[in-house]
């Protein structure tokens, strides 16, 4: 099941819905940095990528309250 199909009617369903959705920007943006012959170690100063990242940060947080 792809991110847009997902169901949001929990927190947690949200959360995992953040992550596969960042996830999948991710990916682009590395695959467009890659064909723009951006230096890998410079990725993870994107501010695109770290935005990201903090959004997937902030989902896992749901999920482990959720958990807990």
């Amino acid at each position: 099941m792809n991110y847009f199909d997902m169901p949001e009617n929990t927190e947690e369903e949200k959360a995992k819905k953040e992550i596969a959705e960042c996830n999948y920007c991710i990916n682009g943006l590395c695959r467009t940095m890659k064909q723009m012959r951006v230096p890998q170690n410079q990725w993870k100063d994107n501010v695109m990528v770290k935005t990201y990242l903090e959004r997937i940060k902030k989902a896992e947080l749901i999920l482990n309250k959720e958990v807990a």
